[in-house]
């Protein structure tokens, strides 16, 4: 098996289909270590907007997709005597749309940079992927945070790794028996 990645998003914005809090600063999940998306959540039981990261830079995938795991690096930044923010939703975007299953796990994220990994090297996310959906500026992620109280979460980086395995490419030989009187006017048709 082979894997391309961990690769960082070209692309991270607001997707106002779920949740009610947008990111200040989405586009800053393109940047590793240099600059924070920001979400401030300002009551309880609030739940951010996705944060749609895409265009991820794959173009060596070839063959069987056999994983796709997320890595997601973020903090909550609060009053410092309560940590209630937590991991809402984490799911794939394919040709665009936010689909799969959410492998979002209600982990509770704490007041320092962590890397918290969703998905794997066997993991498809309940959808048949093709080299072409990974490489298209279309596929990504997106997640959103929830919480009880007024909190700041801040996302570093949207790391994908694709796991495959590698496929010679072109055509295919195909075997197949045929009755014999079939073959054979198969082949005087042929000549």
């Amino acid at each position: 098996m082979a894997s391309e990645g961990p690769n960082i998003p070209g692309t991270a914005a607001n997707d106002s289909s779920q949740g009610d809090e947008a990111w200040t600063n989405p586009s800053n999940a393109t940047n590793d270590g240099t600059s924070v998306a920001d979400a401030i959540n300002s009551g309880t039981d609030e739940q951010t907007f996705w944060l749609k990261c895409t265009n991820y830079p794959f173009s060596a995938v070839t063959g069987t997709i056999d994983g796709i795991e997320v890595e997601i690096n973020g903090m909550i930044a609060n009053d410092g005597t309560h940590v209630d923010g937590y991991v809402g939703s984490v799911k794939l975007v394919k040709g665009g749309a936010i689909s799969g299953l959410d492998r979002g796990d209600s982990f509770q994220i704490p007041g320092i940079a962590t890397d918290r990994t969703y998905g794997g090297a066997s993991d498809l996310w309940g959808l048949a992927w093709t080299p072409a959906d990974i490489t298209s500026s279309n596929f990504g992620v997106a997640i959103t945070f929830f919480t009880n109280r007024n909190d700041t979460y801040s996302v570093d980086t949207v790391k994908i790794t694709v796991h495959y395995t590698a496929g010679a490419g072109g055509a295919s030989l195909v075997s197949r028996t045929f009755p014999r009187g079939l073959l054979r006017a198969l082949n005087r048709r042929s000549a």
